[in-house]
C-alpha cells in the first residue's frame, strides 16, 4: 500500500507540472496513472485482487471501505483531468486515513518502483 500511495502523491505532482507546461500527453498519462494507483491503494486496503483493467472500476466501486464519493472524484478526474479534480482524490484520500507515508518516503518508492525497477527485474512492457 505504500507503494500505490506513492504513487498517487507523485502522479499528483506530474498533474501540475502537466498542466503547467499544458502538455496534454502528460496530463493524460500521469491522470490515469493517480487513477490507477488511488483505486490500487482502495483495492489493497479492502484486500481485494486487482483484475486488471477491464473490471478495475467496478471493484473499486464494490469495495466497501473507501473515501465517500471514491468513485465519482475518479471518474470527475478522468472526465476532467487537472490540478483541482486531481486535488480533490489526492483530499479524499489524506482525509479516509494516514496512510504511514511522507512525502519524502513517497518519492523514494516511486524512484525504486518506477525508475529502478529495472535494476531488480526486466522493465514492463510498456517502458521496453
Amino acid at each position: 500500500m505504500e507503494s500505490f500511495y506513492s504513487q498517487v502523491l507523485v502522479q499528483n505532482w506530474f498533474v501540475g507540472e502537466a498542466e503547467k507546461r499544458n502538455d496534454p500527453y502528460l496530463l493524460a498519462q500521469c491522470t490515469t496513472e493517480l487513477v490507477l494507483y488511488a483505486g490500487r491503494l482502495i483495492l489493497a486496503y479492502n484486500q481485494v485482487l486487482y483484475p486488471y483493467h477491464k473490471w478495475f472500476m467496478y471493484e473499486v466501486r464494490c469495495a466497501p471501505n473507501k473515501p465517500s464519493n471514491f468513485v465519482e472524484l475518479l471518474e470527475q478526474l478522468l472526465a476532467q483531468p487537472g490540478k483541482a479534480t486531481a486535488l480533490n482524490v489526492m483530499d479524499s484520500l489524506k482525509n479516509y486515513r494516514d496512510w504511514g507515508v511522507t512525502y519524502a518516503q513517497a518519492i523514494l518508492h516511486f524512484t525504486q518502483d518506477s525508475e529502478w525497477h529495472w535494476r531488480n527485474s526486466p522493465s514492463p512492457l510498456r517502458d521496453s
